[in-house]
């Protein structure tokens, strides 16, 4: 048999936790396996270039809006400005022709139209206004809007 000396210290069942390790020595680093990183790495890029589709095309349509004036006022001129102002808030915005007709091409959507002008001649000031809501622009429909002008017209005195 074998005697333990009282005079030795006895073992910790907790040494095995604590790291023998003096606070100025670094730990060492964690390993980390990156076995299937680089076939992982090249998996994810081919995912998202295949969900890629680059040969969307954008649908436009061509709109005409044709501006109508009051009778027994001036005929149409050249240079009205005519906006057209989409659901989402875009505006387009172009001037009209010899004719009274303004063309513009966008996306299929809803539109609002509307112009407001001022022609001066040498004894009358004309202002026209005109609004249309709810224009529906589609591939598959003409596309014509047709705003009716209100006018007011003041006298100018020389």
């Amino acid at each position: 048999m074998k005697f333990q000396s009282s005079l030795s210290a006895p073992r910790s069942r907790t040494s095995y936790l604590v790291p023998r390790t003096s606070p100025r020595t670094p730990l060492p680093a964690p390993r980390i396996s990156i076995r299937g990183g680089p076939r992982l790495l090249l998996l994810a890029v081919l995912c998202c270039l295949s969900a890629c589709n680059y040969d969307e095309e954008v649908e436009v349509c061509t709109v005409t809006v044709q501006l109508i004036y009051p009778e027994d006022s001036v005929d149409p001129y050249e240079g009205v400005r005519v906006e057209l102002k989409s659901n989402t808030a875009s505006i387009f915005v172009d001037s009209t022709d010899a004719t009274g007709t303004a063309h513009f091409l966008v996306t299929p959507g809803i539109y609002e139209a509307s112009s407001s002008s001022q022609l001066t001649t040498y004894d009358w000031r004309y202002n026209f206004n005109g609004i249309r809501s709810m224009n529906i622009v589609s591939p598959d429909s003409a596309n014509h809007i047709r705003i009716e002008l209100k006018m007011s017209r003041k006298r100018i005195v020389h």
